[in-house]
């Protein structure tokens, strides 16, 4: 019988084509109305297989064990004639090992990125959880060879207001903390990168604590300009299109702990300088990223981090989940230029966002400490990353690669890599009238 095939799938409590029938006779007895689920518990099982079926697999929960089974592997139990009978016990079996194959694979992805809480929101609280940062922290690094990077972006610190899809979110005294601590950050291969996030408030807290005094012909602070090539969708949604209004600028600011003649040149290898060398600090026709391909999370979970005014999404919004950050701008392509050109090999990320940084890390197989405000941020970006690093386990020549893992994530979490290889895919984006 269907009913009891799904009972077997979704609903736990349920082993027995007794229960079954039990509860079926218990709670459609009466007859539910038209289009109305059943009131009783076999109802709410239903209600939450078809939730299931209808789920959108790229909304990363903020749990901190494995990722549910996918409905591929349920309806293959399901269907699996030489265990009839034994679903459930067959479900549990793998649920227990797709947790252990989630430790070893979250293990496999702390040998190269790893986040801290950081709840003092001070200079000195960073200060603290930078000195017991292992790797970060006692990184040595060589000038011309390896640097280590303390890089914070004002896009990615806050999100406040009624409408954060379509106006920035000022970055606030948080902000002022985080780049007070960037700039006591003295290291001879220390390069601090702080971008203004295409705002004005952002530009000129960046500039004034990054630059150093009599800034004026000073040989260890510079400025960079990222153009972006997509500007009509860098407003996101609901802004109206005003005269020289177009927001596809955003301003880097670097300070070296060295004079910038002390660093050699060297070819640039991406596409976005206007000089192919790193003589030229700039990058331009940059492809903002669409706001489809940023990784979401539940409203719910968003309202624990965020202090949310207004609704969780703009109208039309059709997607189960939605970003942490609307306006987050910089793709992991921009991201793994910039290591390349500045010869990063170990990173320190006050604003980690989404963790696109922090998976372009990984790729390079860089050192990557990001410090978060917020628990349910620490455990949303944690399965980010960790779902990430399944693909570079399997990917052989990749530092983190292992052999022994491959067949068994490929088994367990199939689904998830198929998710991570697709091809992306991008939307056109609401340029409406400025909304409210």
């Amino acid at each position: 019988m269907m009913q009891n095939a799904l009972c077997w799938l979704f609903c736990p409590q349920v082993a027995k084509e007794k229960d079954i029938s039990e509860m079926m006779a218990k709670t459609c007895s009466g007859g539910a109305p038209p289009g109305q689920v059943c009131p009783g518990d076999l109802g709410k099982y239903m209600e939450a297989a078809m939730k299931l079926l209808m789920a959108d697999a790229s909304l990363i929960a903020s749990a901190v064990n494995a990722p549910g089974i996918s409905l591929r592997t349920l309806v293959r139990m399901a269907s699996d004639p030489s265990a009839p009978g034994d679903i459930e016990r067959r479900k549990e079996r793998i649920q227990q090992e797709r947790a252990q194959l989630w430790q070893k694979a979250q293990a496999c992805r702390r040998k190269l990125v790893n986040f801290a809480l950081w709840k003092s929101k001070t200079a000195d609280g960073l200060q603290a959880l930078f000195n017991k940062a292992g790797a970060a922290k006692g990184f040595v690094g060589a000038v011309n060879e390896q640097h280590r990077l303390f890089v914070l972006s004002a896009d990615l610190v806050t999100e406040t207001g009624a409408a954060p899809w379509c106006m920035a979110s000022q970055p606030g005294a948080v902000f002022e903390e985080m780049l007070k601590f960037a700039k006591a950050q003295t290291g001879p291969v220390d390069i601090i990168v702080a971008f203004d996030g295409r705002m004005r408030d952002g530009r000129q807290a960046s500039e004034g604590a990054v630059a150093p005094p009599g800034r004026t012909g000073s040989g260890s602070f510079t400025a960079f300009v990222v153009l972006y090539n997509k500007g009509a969708a860098v407003c996101r949604f609901g802004r109206r299109r005003v005269f020289l209004g177009l927001r596809n600028q955003e301003m880097g600011y670097a300070r070296l702990a060295v004079a910038r003649t002390s660093v050699s040149t060297k070819e640039r290898k991406d596409q976005y300088a206007v000089e192919a060398t790193t003589h030229d600090g700039n990058y331009i026709n940059v492809p903002f990223p669409p706001v489809s391909c940023l990784a979401r999370i539940s409203p719910q979970e968003k309202a624990h981090i965020f202090d949310i005014t207004g609704g969780a999404s703009p109208a039309g919004w059709s997607r189960s989940g939605v970003p942490l950050f609307w306006q987050e701008s910089k793709p992991a392509c921009l991201w793994s230029a910039l290591l390349e050109n500045l010869d990063i090999k170990c990173v320190v990320d006050m604003t980690p966002g989404s963790g696109t940084l922090a998976q372009a890390c990984m790729v390079a197989g860089i050192q990557y400490c990001g410090f978060v405000m917020n628990e349910t941020h620490l455990s949303w970006l944690s399965n980010v990353v960790d779902r990430f690093a399944l693909t570079l386990i399997v990917q052989k020549g990749h530092v983190l690669y292992v052999e022994d893992l491959m067949s068994h994530i490929k088994e367990h979490f199939g689904d998830i890599l198929d998710e991570m290889n697709a091809p992306e895919v991008e939307e056109e984006e609401d340029e409406g009238e400025e909304q409210g």
